[in-house]
């Protein structure tokens, strides 16, 4: 059976100071049992050295993390070079092409799909918000 902590680490996104790790990030990790990494502009330099970095944290933990950032497109991107930018939505609209909507909407839809990620990291989670959807009448 779970702990307590456990249940509550699996809630907990926590962010890095920078674009390296030490040994007091891994233990925060560690200690809190965060499941999720949200990334900032502070922790991305180059794709390859956000792989690095994620597999060594992930390497030092033995256990996969959610992964997150706040990359709404537009003016709001977090990560910069290296990364896919998408027009905002004022841009989209004034356009006047409806398909340059609906082909972003399937584009983000795409990479923002973690339905089946997430049920491989937290199966426990995953069910049980399956039955609790479920009982609400809600996919």
């Amino acid at each position: 059976m779970t702990d307590l902590e456990d249940l509550i680490g699996e809630r907990l996104m926590i962010g890095l100071p920078g674009a390296t790790l030490d040994d007091a990030d891994i233990r925060l990790f560690r200690d809190t049992r965060a499941a999720g990494l949200i990334l900032y502009r502070r922790n991305f330099e180059t794709p390859a050295q956000l792989l690095e970095l994620l597999g060594r944290l992930e390497g030092a933990l033995g256990r996969r993390l959610l992964v997150a950032t706040d990359h709404e497109g537009g003016r709001i991107v977090m990560l910069g070079r290296g990364v896919t930018i998408f027009p905002d939505n004022l841009a989209v609209g004034t356009a006047g092409e409806e398909t340059f909507a609906y082909k972003q909407g399937l584009l983000e839809a795409r990479i923002r799909t973690l339905r089946s990620r997430l049920s491989a990291i937290y199966p426990r989670t995953c069910r049980s918000r399956a039955r609790s959807c479920a009982r609400a009448g809600r996919p």
